[in-house]
């Protein structure tokens, strides 16, 4: 009887978890190409400023910067306004600290992407300073640090 009763409640979330197993497969296989082009296009001393932190610091072995804050203390401890109104895990934001960090590829969408998608603070803040503007120019894996 348990586990007719896990079946029949948990089914729902199998078939929606089974809807996504595309759109995964895609985003990882977009992701690993970012990696190999990440891994040829820098050095072992090459910081990559990003969101999404574990794969591409798995994958490339360089200093990744978390534009997010999950793991990285200058940006965790940040006051946002409006703490909880936004999408867990992409309230916090400090781009000024990152681009004093000097990154060589900073790993986002470019800036035609905004309104095609959640509004994210990181991102729409980053898009907006000077240095980002001065210092880095549009790139296939984002933007590449002008050398």
């Amino acid at each position: 009887a348990l586990t007719l009763a896990f079946l029949v409640c948990c089914r729902p979330l199998f078939v929606a978890q089974a809807e996504h197993v595309p759109y995964a497969r895609s985003v990882d296989l977009l992701a690993r190409g970012m990696c190999v082009y990440l891994r040829e296009h820098t050095g072992v001393d090459d910081q990559i400023a990003t969101g999404g932190i574990g794969l591409i610091k798995f994958c490339t072995g360089r200093n990744v910067i978390d534009i997010l804050g999950l793991a990285d203390k200058q940006i965790a401890h940040q006051e946002v306004g409006r703490m909880g109104h936004g999408l867990p895990g992409h309230e916090k934001y400090d781009s000024q600290y990152v681009l004093a960090r000097w990154p060589k590829y900073i790993e986002i969408p470019g800036a035609e992407a905004k309104g095609h998608m959640f509004p994210v603070p990181a991102l729409e803040d980053i898009w907006e300073q000077p240095l980002l503007r001065r210092y880095y120019v549009k790139d296939r894996a984002g933007y590449r640090r002008i050398e």
